[in-house]
This record gives C-alpha cells, sequence and structure tokens, in this order.
C-alpha cells in the first residue's frame, strides 16, 4: 500500500507509530502534486486546514483520503458519501496511541479496514467541530486564561495545579504553547457560534500580541 502525506515539515511519526505504518510505503511531500497523488493508495493531509480548497480533487477520488481538520466538518465540506474521512491531528494529539477520527456511515468498513491493518485504534466521533479531546481542552485553556484574568493566581501555578490535580501530562498554559494559540482560538470562535460558553476571554484572543 502506497500513502502519500502531505506536511508542510517533516513527519517520521503518525498516529503514535513509526513510519512507515504497517504493511505501506509512505513518502511525505510539502504540496499536492496531482501526478503523484494519482499513485497513492492513501492520501494522508496534515495541512488541510491552511489548504482546504483541496477538498475540490479529495471528493473525486475513488480511494481513502484522511484530512487533518479540527475546525472543518465532513458535512461543511460537502463530502456525503466521498471516501474522506477527518481526524485531529492537533499537536499533542497527532501521535497518541488512538486516533479520534469521523467519517460518513457508508465509509466505516472502509476506514476501519485501514486502521486494523494499521494495527491503530481509534475512537470514531460525531462529525462536529473539535471531536472530543480538542474542544474539552480548548474550554480548559480558555477557563485558565480567566483565571488569570481575575488575578486568581498565576498561569505557571495552574499549569502546576491542573497537572497535580488531573494528571494531565500538561497545564493548560502549556497545553496552548504546544498546540497554538491560534488553534484554540479558532475552535473557540467556531464553538461559541452555537455556544456561548465557549466565547473566548479577552486575554486568550489578544495573547498572541503579548508573547
Amino acid at each position: 500500500m502506497n500513502i502519500l502525506i502531505l506536511s508542510g515539515g517533516p513527519v517520521t511519526t503518525l498516529f503514535g507509530k513509526t513510519l512507515p505504518l504497517k504493511g505501506t510505503l509512505c513518502k511525505v511531500a510539502d504540496k499536492l502534486e496531482l501526478a503523484e497523488a494519482e499513485l497513492a493508495d492513501v492520501l494522508i493531509d496534515l495541512d488541510f486546514e491552511s489548504n482546504s480548497n483541496r477538498i475540490s480533487y479529495y471528493l473525486q477520488r475513488t480511494r481513502p483520503v484522511l484530512i487533518g481538520s479540527v475546525l472543518y466538518t465532513l458535512h461543511q465540506l460537502q463530502v456525503k458519501d466521498a471516501p474522506v474521512a477527518r481526524f485531529n491531528h492537533w499537536p499533542g494529539f497527532l501521535n497518541r496511541n488512538t486516533v479520534e477520527i469521523a467519517f460518513s456511515k457508508q465509509q466505516e468498513a472502509l476506514f476501519q479496514s485501514l486502521f486494523q491493518q494499521w494495527e491503530i485504534p481509534f475512537l470514531a466521533t460525531a462529525d462536529e467541530p473539535g471531536f472530543v479531546t480538542a474542544r474539552t481542552i480548548s474550554m480548559i485553556i480558555n477557563e485558565a486564561f480567566i483565571t488569570e484574568e481575575q488575578q486568581v493566581t498565576t498561569a505557571d501555578e495552574i499549569d502546576t495545579a491542573m497537572k497535580l490535580g488531573t494528571g494531565y501530562p500538561f497545564g493548560p498554559f502549556e497545553w496552548s504553547k504546544l498546540i497554538g494559540i491560534e488553534h484554540i482560538k479558532n475552535l473557540l470562535q467556531i464553538l461559541a457560534v452555537k455556544d456561548h460558553r465557549y466565547q473566548p476571554t479577552a486575554s486568550l484572543l489578544q495573547f498572541k500580541a503579548a508573547v
């Protein structure tokens, strides 16, 4: 099986596994070349959110495509019955040993077969922005910014308290640096359209300028 991975940087591990995935030949490219893509049995796009126009090609493919997309849903992309699934590609989540993935009911058997062949556990979720962990962590990060904003305590103390109290590998502010504040901000703003609880606080929105 030939896999083409689209990424803006080097990729040595994916879905908690060292490349190549079991039973595959993996090639990493920094841009989509149609001639090369046509040779791929599976295409994995880690840069999709920055190149969402690629969906027009992906919808024409008859072979599976996995897009890293926390923000864009399959419904928004009008995937319908195409062999396209989305997964949580955020830093800190991409190489967990269980992949969060959303696919249509019609494509369930296809993607189950792929991940079983690669011996990679996955969690099928509803086709919603943020999956489960990204929206949960983003909410926690937002609450941490609110806590610091209200001068309850410091960012370092919040990180320490969360790690000691919950067993998380990182505190909220450490997560925000690992994931990237723009990722957090964009997801919260999308979620806040339907649920005001996700509205990003002022200090989080201004964080980039303060760095």
